[in-house]
């Protein structure tokens, strides 16, 4: 995946492959593509803040345990951001 030298890359697993999560963030749908992370396996954890299960439409939201298992893969979204939009 290219997007260009002032392009950032950021692998999404959760509510930020959402494009309403990432009008929010960023103000745009991030361009992306299909990916994953082996090794690790994806947990929850309940949300207690309105404005985020608002925007999400979860009241909880993955996060990522590292098992070092090459079984174990997460699926999700390499996404191209800036560096104005990462620090976001």
């Amino acid at each position: 995946m290219n997007f260009g030298p002032e392009v950032e890359h950021l692998f999404a697993y959760g509510t930020l492959q959402l494009a309403q999560v990432q009008l929010d963030t960023f103000g745009r749908v991030l361009d992306g593509e299909d990916d994953s992370l082996p090794g690790y396996r994806r947990e929850w954890v309940e949300i207690h803040d309105d404005r985020v299960t608002r925007v999400s439409g979860m009241d909880a939201h993955p996060i990522l345990r590292r098992t070092d298992d090459p079984r174990d893969r997460v699926f999700g979204r390499v996404l191209a951001l800036t560096l104005e939009e990462l620090d976001a």
